[in-house]
């Protein structure tokens, strides 16, 4: 049995690649309102599965994207309002107050030497 391979696309993805196929995903939720009750009997539970990975995942992959400067927080703001709707602004806050508590904790570490301050013993 041979190992299971990534699609070339995800083998070098980004949590912003992952954070935008997750947008593209969460669209699936159209499918949910189809009047076609076999089609809606498929889509439903899957919209609950990433549903619940959304709110799992969202806050290290709406870090990252914060992080990237081609982003920032539009993007997260805008996503988790389509995917949240009224309850976005809880979501948005959760990854501006990590993305602040990920900046104190790197602020916190200890400098590393470079090789001048090494060598003075300093």
């Amino acid at each position: 049995m041979q190992p299971m391979s990534l699609p070339p696309e995800l083998i070098n993805a980004t949590p912003i690649t992952f954070f935008h196929e997750l947008w593209k995903i969460h669209k699936l939720s159209r499918v949910v309102a189809s009047e076609d009750p076999f089609i809606r009997s498929l889509a439903k539970p899957m919209q609950e599965k990433i549903d619940k990975y959304l709110k799992d995942c969202s806050l290290a992959l709406a870090i990252a994207v914060v992080m990237d400067p081609r982003f920032k927080m539009k993007l997260v703001q805008f996503c988790f309002s389509k995917i949240f709707g009224e309850g976005a602004s809880l979501y948005v806050k959760i990854v501006d107050d990590g993305h602040h508590e990920l900046f104190l904790e790197y602020v916190a570490l200890p400098l590393p030497l470079t090789p001048t301050y090494a060598e003075d013993g300093n």
